[in-house]
């Protein structure tokens, strides 16, 4: 053959119902399976082959309708479309590559460029790329799809209106990267992601703002396993009912001047520490980090850095770690940890801080408690504290002993001892 096995031009429609389509190795050129340039395509039930190149392409006002159909391809995507008009694909199986090839880097299940459209039951596997898709404003649906042993499962950049999880639940099994997310708006939800078998696998990556200023949507997600199963850099989310828990390294980062709303979530037995807060703000409600190795939270933010509101902040060996910034409960439980919170900017820690601001903490009602200390300072910072139970020693923190206290009204400074120069109160 010296042209694709099928192509549907400008204005033809073309439905096709149990066949098989191969363009293989011995098919002379390199030719797409079948080219729809400004048509329309019904596939039901059908087969499609493809060694060197596309099993479908869909140009510029093209439309696909893509039912029960299996798509292999071992070099390029199997449904690549651009600015096409119509995307609909549903039950479908895609395979990309085989077992013992390497995956090349054009090779995924679909490729959308400039287009809405929607998936739904459909399953993705093999060593490369599940679904790519990027710069629309249209809404882009994806529902209860399965993606196994995949590179990177989903890419979304660009996309102002992404529906992930609306009407089922997706599940991403033993993928290295699940969801990255680029400069995206819209919802993110019904998601079960297993990493359990890779320990260096990411979850959840979401970068960037969109174009039109919306916090992203997560809801209903559970993570378990993963290096990094949670990672929001320079983006606005509001997130409720996420489960994130045996991660090898940090539940949750929140990076690079973030805004995140966590609610009814939970996030344990992670080896580091549940979450870790660098340079941004977190708003915490009805949320438990339990269980992890190291540190509950991590704070190393600005004035504002942590608010939390009716959280339990569990069995961890300290359960909040305050590098910089400030820190506010409201009738938060920390309990069952060596120390309850650190304070602890200029000392040398496993965690170095990055920002520098003033360490303030602000605990009204809830309690503090810790088998060596409920607070402790380290580092020169001020607290108030309002009808909060700890079992310190007189209902005060401790401080070291380079440290000495100096009450102003309803706070209390922690300043180094008069005796140091003024340079070390810095």
């Amino acid at each position: 053959s010296h042209a694709p096995a099928l192509s549907v031009v400008a204005g033809g429609q073309l439905a096709m119902q149990r066949l098989h389509i191969s363009v293989d190795a011995s098919t002379a050129g390199v030719w797409n399976a079948i080219d729809v340039r400004g048509g329309s395509l019904l596939l039901d039930d059908c087969q499609v082959v493809a060694d060197q190149y596309d099993c479908v392409r869909l140009q510029s006002e093209a439309e696909l309708v893509a039912t029960q159909c299996e798509f292999h391809t071992r070099q390029h995507p199997a449904i690549f479309a651009e600015l096409a008009d119509k995307l609909i694909v549903r039950q479908c199986r895609f395979t990309m590559g085989d077992d013992n090839d390497a995956a090349g880097p054009y090779l995924a299940g679909m490729q959308i460029i400039q287009t809405g459209g929607s998936v739904s039951g459909c399953t993705f596997h093999g060593a490369a790329v599940g679904i790519e898709w990027s710069q629309t404003s249209e809404l882009v649906s994806i529902d209860d799809c399965k993606f196994e042993n995949l590179q990177r499962a989903l890419i979304a950049t660009a996309c102002g209106e992404l529906r992930l999880g609306r009407l089922g639940r997706s599940e991403f099994e033993n993928c290295a990267t699940a969801i990255e997310l680029t400069g995206c708006g819209g919802a993110v939800q019904n998601c079960d992601i297993d990493a359990r078998g890779r320990s260096e696998a990411r979850g959840i990556l979401i970068r960037g703002r969109p174009l039109v200023p919306a916090p992203l949507s997560l809801q209903t997600c559970s993570i378990q396993g993963a290096r990094t199963p949670l990672v929001l850099s320079q983006t606005d989310v509001d997130a409720s009912n996420v489960r994130i828990q045996q991660s090898s390294d940090v539940g949750l980062r929140v990076l690079d001047n973030s805004k995140l709303r966590l609610d009814s979530s939970q996030i344990r037995n992670c080896e580091v520490a549940g979450l870790s807060l660098e340079g941004s703000v977190v708003e915490l409600q009805r949320c438990t980090v339990a269980g992890n190795q190291v540190v509950g939270v991590t704070v190393d933010g600005l004035d504002d850095a942590l608010l939390a509101k009716s959280c339990v902040i569990d069995d961890n060996p300290v359960g909040i770690l305050v590098l910089s910034g400030g820190v506010q409960l409201e009738h938060c439980q920390v309990q069952r940890a060596n120390t309850g919170i650190l304070m602890a900017r200029r000392h040398l820690l496993t965690f170095a801080a990055t920002c520098d601001a003033r360490l303030t903490l602000i605990a009204d009602g809830g309690a503090v408690s810790g088998r060596q200390s409920a607070i402790e300072f380290l580092s020169p910072g001020s607290y108030r504290l309002s009808d909060c139970q700890t079992n310190d020693p007189g209902n005060q923190p401790v401080i070291d002993s380079a440290l000495e206290r100096s009450v102003r009204g309803e706070t209390t400074a922690v300043r180094l001892r008069a005796a140091a120069t003024p340079a070390d109160n810095l």
